[in-house]
């Protein structure tokens, strides 16, 4: 049995929007060692406000999903559902969110490389889409 064989992505309660938000979250806490916890969150809260069309401050139930998700599962295990469920164009506009998030301080972190390459890598991402949007 695969380590991935007992996450069963029809069990947990995630949309597409819920997905991409999981992706973004992903992203988001990287690199949390020399970050607030609270402050790069309000980065997704903000996304799930234009999202869920939720008042900023407050969350919906797609984004309450997502975060316990990233609680319960490893990084594998999160890339893991994202891809079960998003199509192939859902998994294009997650990458798009996921870069311009990483990079909205203007610098790319070792740990964000690395959770945007296995986002690349795992949904089969073209390295020229990637340069296109960096």
């Amino acid at each position: 049995m695969g380590v991935f064989d007992t996450i069963d992505s029809d069990e947990i309660e995630l949309t597409m929007d819920g997905a991409i938000l999981l992706s973004v979250m992903t992203v988001a806490l990287a690199d949390l060692k020399d970050k607030d916890l609270t402050s790069e969150l309000m980065g997704v809260m903000f996304l799930d406000a234009k999202i869920n069309y939720v008042e900023f401050g407050n969350t919906s139930e797609d984004y309450d999903n997502a975060f316990k998700v990233w609680t319960e599962y490893s990084f594998d295990g999160c890339l893991h559902i994202v891809n079960n469920i998003l199509s192939d164009e859902q998994k294009l506009t997650a990458m798009v969110n996921m870069i311009d998030f990483a990079m909205a301080d203007e610098e790319l972190g070792n740990e964000e490389k690395i959770v945007l390459n296995a986002f690349s890598e795992t949904f089969n991402i073209d390295d020229d889409f990637i340069e296109e949007i960096k």
